[in-house]
């Protein structure tokens, strides 16, 4: 059997329990303890099996990403607005952070008129976790 995107079984026991090998830990996981999460890359169509016993982990690597791209739709400055839906996928706020970070030229964008794209690597320097 190979190893692959489309077939992400190691092997199946003699029990018919399939048997992954785990993300994190790269040690074989049994069908039962296994959880499935996405890719932390928006857009990207991947899966990855970790052990249920990585969800810490996982939480962990969530949030050293979120600040990493620190992008305003994950930032606790932020304070979302209601606006009918955008066709490019764009969101509004308003923005309660330090205003001398946020860059002008950001889509046209002030600290009482913020808008940005939630997959954008924006960089703020302003960024605070949740």
């Amino acid at each position: 059997m190979v190893l692959n995107e489309k077939n992400p079984i190691l092997f199946i026991d003699n029990y018919g329990i399939a048997w992954y090998k785990c993300h994190a830990s790269q040690k074989p996981i049994p069908a039962t303890e296994v959880i499935i999460f996405g890719s932390l890359i928006p857009n990207l169509n991947v899966k990855y099996y970790y052990h249920n016993s990585m969800r810490e982990y996982r939480k962990i690597q969530v949030k050293e990403f979120n600040e990493f791209e620190g992008n305003c739709n994950t930032c606790k400055h932020l304070v979302r607005v209601k606006h009918p839906k955008d066709i490019n996928g764009f969101l509004y706020g308003k923005c309660n952070g330090n205003g001398d970070m946020l860059h002008p030229l950001l889509y046209n964008s002030s600290l009482d008129n913020l808008k940005f794209h939630p997959d954008d690597h924006m960089d703020m320097k302003c960024y605070g976790a949740r």
